[in-house]
């Protein structure tokens, strides 16, 4: 009789765990995994050929236009990578200074004698490889956790969607979402001065309707 109460008690409480197990919400189940917020960076390449004449290492007028309307139209600016092909005589290297300073003058970064495979090159043109990080950010919101059900109390599904969302839209240069760029050494020297100076009360001067603490700690107008 012991002995079969015993397997009762036992095999009600596989049926109560069954029940409660049935019943337990959905959302229980639900992982992180459902709802990545995370931007997403590919890179793209866009391509331009810049053509010369026999034996010429200067860019015609033709030539210089159309290299001003492929960066305009391709909007080629900060965080582009600008990378000319090479060619093998020193023809060819002159011709690929004289298209490396079409983008020095408008402040942009060049990297020479660049090698891509399968990309073939001819002796009369000069090729233009313009590499771009985008950014395709995550689908905002996600529901992928239900709210009516969250008998937990934990955070939505959509918390940070919008704050990785907005970051990938507003960053310069998207690749540094991938590596950032790297810090120069600091100027120790500067920056104990500015303290000192600080502590002092002695401030920078001010621009024309800029605010300052005065010797009471309250906020006045600069001079006008």
């Amino acid at each position: 009789m012991k002995n079969a109460c015993k397997s009762l008690t036992a095999g009600a409480l596989i049926v109560s765990a069954l029940a409660f197990g049935g019943c337990a919400p959905q959302t229980s189940q639900w992982s992180e995994v459902e709802a990545q917020k995370q931007n997403k960076v590919s890179l793209i390449r866009f391509s331009h050929t810049v053509q010369f004449r026999a034996n010429e290492d200067r860019m015609s007028a033709a030539e210089a236009a159309r290299l001003a309307t492929f960066m305009r139209d391709q909007n080629v600016g900060y965080g582009d990578q600008i990378m000319l092909l090479p060619g093998d005589s020193a023809l060819a290297q002159r011709r690929q200074e004289a298209v490396a300073a079409a983008f020095v003058r408008g402040g942009l970064r060049v990297i020479r004698d660049v090698r891509i495979e399968g990309v073939p090159l001819t002796a009369s043109e000069v090729r233009v490889v313009v590499g771009r990080h985008v950014v395709t950010p995550p689908p905002c919101p996600n529901w992928s956790r239900r709210p009516d059900e969250d008998f937990g109390n934990a955070p939505s599904s959509h918390i940070g969607c919008a704050t990785a969302t907005n970051l990938g839209l507003m960053i310069a240069d998207p690749g540094e979402l991938l590596i950032g760029q790297p810090t120069s050494p600091a100027d120790g020297e500067l920056a104990a001065s500015r303290v000192e100076a600080y502590r002092k009360g002695v401030y920078p001067s001010l621009l024309k309707g800029d605010v300052r603490p005065n010797s009471r700690g309250d906020v006045t107008k600069g001079a006008k």
